[in-house]
């Protein structure tokens, strides 16, 4: 042979595959695995920017079924659609195979880009690493979520044009690497005149989502007591 390999040798196309996604992709529906282990992390509402479908699951090259999926599109700053994250779940839970979520490979890259689970926003917008933890942003702020899907992600995200304010929400991570993420991603964009405000939760190892479980846990405590005593 002459010349480089890697001249040679051919390049992966990821179109094909994530078209395919797209294709088999519908809203989501109330009763269903997906919507159904979405409540169960304190969802209430069925966000616009996630769907479902049905998917094989892959790896090492075998087919190992077929599984409810949350399929979320991860968009650059300027709307455009680079991969889907995938959230495999089956019976309304997270589904018991490791990795039980997987991001596609990109068009592109991801960095910068994020999973908007709400589709209409305007000049504010809150940030979290998980899609559930976005969720839960949402709730504590009212403001549409978006999902960096890691603290790498996260501290590169470029927000789409326009926005004047972000809520940050950070895990709190025994090594710091979810608040180093948060303050970073927060510096950044007050640098370039964005207002940025950074969450913490207070106990190590909690991200968003945990504190919403959390106050969910107690209020039905709460509930529970007061129908007792009403009794």
């Amino acid at each position: 042979l002459k010349g480089n390999t890697k001249d040679t040798q051919p390049q992966y196309d990821p179109k094909p595959a994530l078209i395919k996604v797209h294709k088999a992709s519908s809203r989501l529906t109330w009763g269903s695995s997906q919507m159904s282990y979405l409540r169960s992390r304190g969802f209430n509402e069925m966000p616009n920017g996630l769907r479902q479908g049905d998917l094989q699951y892959w790896q090492n090259g075998s087919c190992l079924g077929i599984y409810p999926t949350v399929i979320a599109l991860i968009q650059d700053f300027e709307g455009k659609g680079v991969s889907y994250h995938l959230t495999y779940t089956k019976d309304g839970k997270k589904a018991d195979i490791d990795p039980a979520r997987k991001i596609m490979t990109p068009k592109g890259t991801i960095s910068g880009a994020a999973i908007r689970l709400h589709t209409d926003f305007d000049e504010k917008i809150c940030i979290a690493e998980g899609i559930e933890s976005a969720y839960a942003a949402h709730i504590d702020s009212g403001l549409p979520a978006f999902a960096a899907m890691n603290a790498n992600c996260l501290e590169n995200f470029v927000p789409p044009e326009g926005i004047t304010q972000v809520w940050i929400y950070a895990d709190n991570d025994r090594n710091y690497t979810g608040q180093a993420a948060a303050y970073k991603l927060g510096r950044r964009l007050m640098i370039k005149g964005i207002e940025a405000w950074v969450f913490v939760p207070d106990k190590i190892g909690q991200d968003q989502n945990d504190v919403l479980m959390s106050s969910m846990t107690i209020k039905k405590k709460s509930e529970h007591v007061r129908i007792e005593m009403n009794n």
